[in-house]
C-alpha cells in the first residue's frame, strides 16, 4: 500500500515536471530564450528528484522481494500465495523503470532545448557555445547515437570554432545536407583559421628581416 502511495505520488511529480517543459518549450519557440532556459534547469532538478524517487524505489522493490523470498518456509494451498507477491512487485519494478525511462528522456529533451536556446539567442560568447556542447554530452552520456544531440553538438562546436572537434562528430554520421553544410563551414574554417596564422607569421618574418630605420637626429638629441 505504501508503495502503491509512493508510485502515485511520483506520477503526479512527474506530471508537473512535464507541465514545465511545455512550458519551456513554448518559451523557446516564441523566442523567449531566457524564460525558456530557466524553466527548463526548473523542470531538470525536479526530474532529477523524481529519478533518485525512482532508483530508491527499486531498491525498496528488491529488497522486499529478497525477504519475501526468504520467509516462504512452506508452500500454501489453494491460490498460490507465495507466486502472488513476487507479480505485484515484478509489476511495480516495470512501473518505476518505466517512469525512470521516461524521466530519462525528459531531463535530455531540457538540455537539447537549453543548448537550443544558446545557439539561437543573441550575443553569445565561445564560452557560450562550448557549454550548448556540453549540454549535448549531458545527453550523450546515455544516448551516445542520439543524432538531435550529435548535430547540435557540432554546431556549437563550429559556432566556438572548434572546427577540428567538430569535424570529429560529423564525420560519425551518416551524411544529409544539413551535415554536409555543417562540414563545409568547418572546412572553411580551417581555412581561414591557417590563413590567418600565415598572415601572422609572414608579418612577424617581415619585422624581423626589416627593422626599422632610424633616421640620424631622430633619438632626441637635435641636430646642431
Amino acid at each position: 500500500m505504501q508503495q502503491e502511495t509512493s508510485l502515485q505520488s511520483e506520477v503526479m511529480a512527474l506530471q508537473k515536471a512535464k507541465n514545465c517543459w511545455d512550458k519551456a518549450d513554448a518559451a523557446l519557440k516564441s523566442n523567449n530564450y531566457r524564460g525558456a532556459m530557466l524553466l527548463f534547469h526548473r523542470c531538470i532538478l525536479m526530474a532529477r528528484g523524481i529519478h533518485q524517487d525512482c532508483s530508491v524505489a527499486l531498491h525498496q522493490n528488491s529488497a522486499a522481494g529478497i525477504s519475501h523470498s526468504v520467509s516462504l518456509t512452506t508452500p500454501l494451498s489453494g491460490v498460490n500465495q507465495s507466486q502472488l507477491i513476487p507479480q505485484q512487485l515484478e509489476q511495480q519494478r516495470i512501473k518505476v523503470e518505466d517512469e525512470r525511462a521516461e524521466v530519462t528522456k525528459l531531463i535530455s529533451n531540457c538540455y537539447l532545448g537549453l543548448a537550443k536556446c544558446v545557439l539561437n539567442g543573441q550575443a553569445r560568447t565561445i564560452e557560450d557555445y562550448k557549454r550548448a556542447a556540453q549540454y549535448c554530452d549531458n545527453v550523450l552520456e546515455s544516448h551516445p547515437d542520439d543524432r538531435v544531440a550529435l548535430l547540435i553538438k557540432a554546431e556549437a562546436l563550429v559556432k566556438a570554432e572548434k572546427f577540428n572537434e567538430a569535424l570529429v562528430v560529423l564525420n560519425s554520421l551518416s551524411e544529409d545536407p544539413e551535415v554536409a553544410s555543417l562540414i563545409d563551414e568547418c572546412n572553411r574554417g580551417l581555412q581561414d583559421k591557417r590563413r590567418r596564422r600565415d598572415e601572422i607569421i609572414q608579418a612577424n618574418f617581415a619585422r624581423q628581416n626589416n627593422p626599422p630605420h632610424h633616421e640620424p637626429g631622430m633619438n632626441g638629441h637635435a641636430l646642431h
